[in-house]
């Protein structure tokens, strides 16, 4: 008996209980379903935790001060620490840039995008100021193939750009990156 696959639409033949096609297809099956599980869920996941927070206050700050005093506090990453692994880091992203296509941004350009935008973050909206100042983000990020030229460059708050990362917009607004499940 030929059935259909619930997933990619094609025939295969299998048992009655299976309602795919590969394994891939499962997987596929079954990461949409625990995705729309959890976007249905989302509030009572969100109104259970903080009811259980709220009922167990003292279980809580004793979890937190176990955590502070017990736990081994978080190191700087080596690339920060290292200065060879830096001058590693940024050689190869000056490498990438030129071989993208690394074009002249003038300060004359910058300023045009920066009036373009009213001096405030393209993401956030917000305005700059010293705790979360001015930086050009790239639109499409060179880790990813954009180039660096000012019609791929924005300004943005600290914020945004070292939250954005190397994610497409879409990615970084959705709060995922394509093709991970």
């Amino acid at each position: 008996m030929n059935r259909v696959c619930k997933n990619c639409g094609g025939l295969f033949k299998g048992r009655s209980d299976r309602t795919w096609c590969t394994e891939s297809c499962k997987k596929a099956l079954k990461s949409n379903y625990d995705q729309l599980f959890h976007l249905e869920n989302r509030d009572k996941k969100i109104a259970t935790a903080c009811d259980w927070q709220r009922s167990n206050k003292k279980r809580k700050s004793q979890y937190d001060r176990y955590r502070r005093d017990t736990l081994p506090k978080r190191k700087r990453p080596p690339s920060v620490e290292d200065p060879e692994t830096r001058r590693m880091i940024s050689s190869k992203r000056r490498a990438s840039k030129r071989s993208q296509g690394a074009y002249l941004v003038s300060k004359r350009d910058l300023a045009r995008a920066l009036l373009r935008s009213d001096n405030r973050c393209l993401y956030g909206a917000e305005e700059f100021t010293v705790e979360n100042p001015l930086e050009w983000d790239h639109v499409i990020p060179i880790a990813r193939g954009g180039t660096h030229s000012i019609g791929n460059l924005v300004p943005a708050c600290r914020r945004c750009n070292r939250n954005k990362h190397v994610k497409f917009i879409s990615e970084w607004r959705h709060g995922r990156i394509k093709g991970t499940n």
